[in-house]
């Protein structure tokens, strides 16, 4: 039973941390964007 709860909380938190690893990844694109703007 533990093996099959580990499993689910992992297919459940899965799509939590992706979106809020995109939404890392967009504000350091960005905030590299507007480094890359001001050195130039």
């Amino acid at each position: 039973m533990a093996e099959e709860n580990e499993e689910q909380k992992v297919e459940v938190s899965k799509p939590e941390i992706s979106e809020a690893s995109d939404e890392a990844l967009d504000i350091l694109f960005y905030c590299s964007d507007i480094d890359r703007a001001g050195y130039r």
